[in-house]
């Protein structure tokens, strides 16, 4: 309901940050389903924000602000799902796989987790 409110109130980055801390947001969905739908919400946003960024300077900065937000919380999103994690890397952030492996050098099971995907691929 929180992240619904704050939708609404066009808060994406707190949408986000609530989103990846409470992953059983629905006791009702399994945790595949619960990440799927994290996944296509993030992806959405991404592609509502890039489309409002001309527009203006404060949407463009809000864009900004929510794709670093993504990369900053780069640990969860790659322990949701590393495979939709490096598709969601390949369509929005130009496949910069480089930044997102030095993002996770302090957390080498999953810095190691999204390279096994990554060479999967």
């Amino acid at each position: 309901m929180k992240v619904y409110l704050l939708e609404k109130k066009e808060e994406y980055v707190k949408c986000l940050l609530m989103l990846l801390s409470d992953s059983s947001y629905s006791e009702a969905w399994s945790k595949e389903l619960q990440s799927e739908k994290v996944f296509i919400w993030i992806k959405d946003k991404l592609k509502l924000l890039e489309e409002r960024s001309p527009l203006s300077i404060v949407d463009k900065n809000i864009f900004e602000q929510f794709k670093r937000e993504v990369t900053q919380n780069i640990k969860k999103v790659v322990s949701m799902n590393p495979k939709e994690t490096i598709n969601l890397i390949e369509e929005k952030f130009q496949a910069n796989h480089k930044e997102m492996i030095d993002l996770l050098s302090r957390d080498p099971q999953e810095q190691m987790l999204y390279l096994e995907v990554l060479l999967e691929e």
